[in-house]
C-alpha cells in the first residue's frame, strides 16, 4: 500500500520523471475494486469482509497499542502537536516542524503540570504523534489533521456536547506552549503552538480476525492487527527483506507518498527502486504468485506471472492514471 500514489502533488507541479516498475504494474495489473478507500477499504479486502474500520474506530487508543504502550481501560485522544498560523481574523492549521526529544519533553511536562489536578495527561512516544489521557469519555467528534491541513481551524474544530471542554484543552495548551519560550523552535521553522485533538475512544474489545502479516510502522495499522490476534514487524528498508522472511502471505503499508517533510520524488525513488522493481522480477521468476498495489484510492492493481506478460498494456505517466475515490 502507497498512500498518495496517485494523488496530484500538492504544490501542482513533479518532475517528468518516468517509473517503469511502477507503471508496469499499474498498466498491466488487474484493476480489482476495494469496498472503500485508503487502510479502511485494504482492511475489509484483505480480511474477506471480517473487518471494516470507519470512522466511528477510535485511532487513539488502538494507535498507542501499535506504539508498544498500553491504552488500558482509559479514554484516549490523539493530540498532535501542530502549528496554527494567524490569517487575518482566522487561524489555518499548518504540520508542525519535528521536536526533539528535550523540546518534546518540555511542552509534554508543561502541559501535565498544568491539567495535572484536572485529570489530563499527555504522552509523546512520537515527536508527530501525541496522545491525550482524558479522566472521562468527551462526547466530541473530530476531524484528522490531514482533513483540516492548511485550512481555516474553525470550520474543523471539535463538535458535540462537551466541543467548549476540547476547545479550552486546545486554547490552553497553545498559551501554554507560547509561554515555554526554552522550548520553541527556530523562528524559521513552524514552531509547535497547539495541539489537534481527534479519534477519541476506549480500545475495543480484541476479537480474532485472520490477516496477512503486516510490515509497517503506522501505528494505527499496527494496533488493528496486534488488535485482532496478528502478527506485525516493522517495515523493512526494502521488498527483498519481506521475500526473505518467506511469510505465505504479506501486507506491506508504505509511508504515505503525502507524507511531511518527504519530497514525492525520493519516494516514488524508492518505491520503484527497492518495491516494485524487486518484486516484479519475484513475479516473472515465479517465486511469487501475486502482488497487488494499493495506491491509496478505492482500487488496486494486481500483477501474477501471466499479467506481467501483457506486453500490449502500455505504461501511462502517473499523472495520467485516474482513481476510483468509492
Amino acid at each position: 500500500m502507497t498512500p498518495g500514489l496517485l494523488r496530484p502533488p500538492p504544490n501542482g507541479a513533479e518532475p517528468a520523471t518516468r517509473w517503469p516498475a511502477i507503471e508496469t504494474l499499474l498498466a498491466r495489473g488487474r484493476r480489482r475494486r476495494l469496498p472503500a478507500p485508503g487502510l479502511a477499504g485494504a482492511v475489509h479486502w484483505l480480511s474477506n469482509g471480517g473487518l471494516r474500520p470507519d470512522r466511528t474506530w477510535p485511532v487513539a487508543p488502538i494507535s498507542l497499542l501499535g506504539e508498544g504502550l498500553a491504552p488500558a481501560a482509559d479514554w484516549w485522544l490523539r493530540a498532535d502537536p501542530v502549528h496554527l498560523l494567524p490569517d487575518a481574523d482566522r487561524l489555518r492549521l499548518m504540520p508542525a516542524e519535528s521536536l526533539g526529544l528535550e523540546a518534546r519533553d518540555g511542552l509534554v511536562k508543561v502541559f501535565n503540570e498544568h491539567f495535572a489536578a484536572e485529570g489530563y495527561h499527555l504522552a509523546a512516544p512520537h515527536s508527530q504523534r501525541w496522545y491525550l489521557r482524558a479522566p472521562r469519555p468527551l462526547r466530541i467528534g473530530t476531524h484528522t489533521p490531514e482533513e483540516a491541513a492548511d485550512h481555516y481551524v474553525y470550520d474543523f474544530m471539535p463538535a458535540g456536547p462537551d466541543a467548549g471542554l476540547a476547545a479550552r484543552l486546545m486554547t490552553e495548551a497553545q498559551m501554554l506552549f507560547h509561554a515555554a519560550a526554552e522550548w520553541r523552535t527556530p523562528a524559521s521553522e513552524p514552531a509547535v503552538n497547539s495541539l489537534w485533538l481527534w479519534g477519541g475512544g476506549e480500545l475495543p474489545q480484541q476479537r480474532r480476525v485472520p490477516l496477512p502479516f503486516l510490515w509497517s510502522n503506522e501505528p494505527f495499522a499496527r494496533g488493528l492487527w496486534l488488535l485482532t490476534g496478528n502478527s506485525v514487524g516493522s517495515l523493512p528498508a526494502t521488498a527483498a527483506n519481506c521475500l526473505a522472511q518467506q511469510e505465505p502471505e504479506g501486507f506491506a503499508m508504505l509511508q504515505s507518498l503525502d507524507a511531511p517533510g518527504r519530497g514525492r520524488h525520493p519516494a516514488l525513488e524508492t518505491l520503484e527502486r527497492d518495491w516494485c522493481a524487486p518484486l516484479i522480477d519475484a513475479i516473472e521468476r515465479g517465486e511469487l504468485d501475486r502482488l497487488t498495489l494499493l495506491p491509496g484510492g478505492a482500487e488496486g492493481f494486481e500483477l501474477t506471472r501471466a499479467a506481467a506478460r501483457r506486453f500490449w498494456r502500455r505504461r501511462k505517466p502517473l499523472a495520467a492514471i485516474p482513481v476510483r475515490h468509492a
